[in-house]
């Protein structure tokens, strides 16, 4: 017990002796964990941000079948009538490519909690995105002239702009038109209680009813590789800067070896052995890391809470999301620290047991 009392006052004292070889290690490792944590909570925020704004949305399920699929399975909360076609809307010289949802009253009933301004469309109406409506000009009680397929046949008439509806998700927002019609028999537009059990109500139906059915994961791809494109990207960027704490850890203690090796003489003569003084020397590197990953804790969620306040705009044609999305889990944090710490840790052992092989007689001959 005296000597690892010991052990940590000498690691104290070498790490706080020399304060701009403290402070430099210290910084880059605050700065690299602050960054884990950050790329951390904005990855989750941008997967929590895709799941809740496609899935509250787009069904999480879509059923091409005459009959009506079962509603008794566990984890179902909805089902109607959707019919999905493309077409274009005009306006004063400016034509669009939309995408027309056709429901019935129960459809519409759900898809009014997304309506910004107006009313849910009557027969002749349309809701449209919100972002389609600024691209065009448009507003609830304008006039536009729509052409449709239903029925794989084209159809054009003119309708009156009801409402504007906002998703959240600009790419629905910039083309989404949804239209009313009872008579509706397209698709069937199954919505989950979670959609992440998609998969499982998707195998249970199909043992139930014929016809083909599609996850919201197998409809909407893009979004999920471009998630996954993200999340490769941060993580190859947070892998340099934790490697570079350690790197910088490394040095900081090499050089406290390298400028200490008279101590370490006269530790040596003392009679502590070389394990011992490579010990004394980790010690120094896990007091440095330990003050480095609370700095670090401090600027990583100082950041977060001005990143979720100021709301950092995104391009909306880019990401699908208008703003920066940031999600703290504190099970991320706690791996992260962990990680961190034991990287750095790995890193220091190389200086450390440079430390036990100093030659005492050597030291103590020439200094």
């Amino acid at each position: 017990m005296r000597k690892l009392l010991l052990a940590g006052k000498l690691a104290k004292s070498f790490a706080f002796k020399e304060k701009k070889h403290f402070v430099i290690p210290v910084i880059a490792i605050g700065i690299g964990f602050a960054g884990l944590i950050v790329i951390l909570s904005v990855i989750h925020g941008f997967d929590a941000l895709l799941l809740d704004s496609l899935t509250g949305f787009f069904p999480h399920l879509l059923v091409d079948s005459t009959s009506k699929p079962v509603d008794d399975i566990d984890g179902i909360s909805r089902i109607f009538h959707l019919e999905l076609s493309e077409g274009v809307i005009s306006m004063g010289g400016k034509f669009k490519g939309v995408i027309v949802y056709t429901t019935d009253a129960e459809g519409l009933g759900f898809f009014s909690r997304f309506v910004l301004s107006g009313e849910p469309p009557e027969d002749g109406e349309i809701l449209i995105g919100s972002a389609l409506s600024e691209s065009l000009g448009l507003k609830p009680g304008d006039a536009v002239q729509m052409t449709w397929s239903v029925i794989n046949r084209p159809f054009s008439r003119r309708v009156i702009v009801s409402g504007i509806l906002k998703t959240g998700v600009y790419q629905f927002d910039s083309n989404i038109c949804i239209a009313n019609d009872n008579s509706s028999n397209g698709l069937w537009a199954i919505y989950l209680n979670d959609p992440r059990q998609a998969n499982r109500v998707k195998e249970e139906l199909g043992k139930k009813i014929a016809g083909n059915i599609y996850t919201w994961t197998e409809l909407n791809e893009s979004f999920a590789k471009a998630v996954k494109v993200d999340e490769f990207f941060a993580l190859v960027i947070t892998l340099f800067v934790v490697l570079l704490s350690g790197f910088g850890i490394m040095n900081a203690i090499l050089y406290s070896v390298l400028t200490r090796r008279h101590e370490i003489g006269i530790l040596s003569s003392l009679g502590l052995s070389p394990g011992y003084i490579a010990f004394v020397f980790w010690m120094q590197a896990v007091i440095v890391s330990i003050v480095g990953l609370l700095l670090g804790s401090i600027i990583g969620g100082v950041s977060l809470l001005i990143i979720s306040g100021v709301k950092v705009p995104l391009p909306e044609e880019v990401f699908y999301a208008t703003y920066l999305p940031v999600k703290f889990s504190w099970s991320d944090f706690l791996l992260a620290l962990i990680f961190e710490f034991v990287l750095i840790t790995i890193f220091s052992l190389i200086p450390a047991r440079h430390a036990g092989k100093v030659d005492p007689m050597e030291v103590l001959r020439y200094e």
